[in-house]
This record gives structure tokens, sequence and C-alpha cells, in this order.
């Protein structure tokens, strides 16, 4: 069993998203869970908290933390959608972080 700390889980993904973990987190412990965590990472533009054993409501309340990553901002935890922009990686942003992150893109690619 890994225990992993809400500043650990946090800084598996981008700032965005520490609310949504630190609410998730809190409401498990609620829950009565034993705070074994396997991963948390960004998968496809969304969060993915994989937890070990758990009831069903603990399940659920993972999966609507993990659905409201993909409306979410990782970047910054403005509304955001998620996009490909063409490339690779499905990244969940807002409008200006999209933004700035296509700047950086096109930057780094003329270079």
């Amino acid at each position: 069993m890994k225990k992993m700390t809400l500043e650990e889980a946090q800084g598996c993904v981008g700032k965005g998203w520490a609310e949504i973990i630190k609410n998730l987190m809190s409401d498990l412990n609620d829950l009565g869970w034993n705070r074994d965590i396997q991963q948390v990472k960004e998968k496809f533009g969304m969060l993915r908290f994989y937890m070990g054993e758990g009831s069903r409501e603990m399940h659920d309340r993972v999966y609507e933390a993990e659905e409201l990553s993909g409306k979410t901002c990782e970047t910054c935890g403005e509304p955001g959608t998620p996009s490909s922009d063409g490339g690779f990686w499905i990244k969940t942003l807002c409008p200006e972080c999209r933004a700035t992150r296509a700047r950086r893109i096109s930057i780094a690619s003329s270079k």
C-alpha cells in the first residue's frame, strides 16, 4: 500500500487540478478511505486517480473528480476543454492557457 500526501498527489498533475484533488481526497477520507493511492496522473486530457480497494461510493467519487477535470484547465483551474490542437497530446486547457501553450510550441518548433 502506498500512502501519498496531498502535496505529492497534487504534484503529479498541473496546478489547475490541485483543488479537485484536495476535495477528492477530503471526501474519500470522510468515506473511510485507507489512503492507498496507486497512481495520480493526466491521461487523455483528464485526471486519473488510481486507488486501491474502496467502496462503490468511493469509486463513484473518483469518477466524478475525473469527469470534472475534463472541464477544468489543468494549468490555471478555470473552465477548459480537452483538445489535441493537432498534436499527439490531449490537454484540457482554458482559451488563454491554450494560446500560451500554442505560442510556446510555435517558438520551440521554429528553433
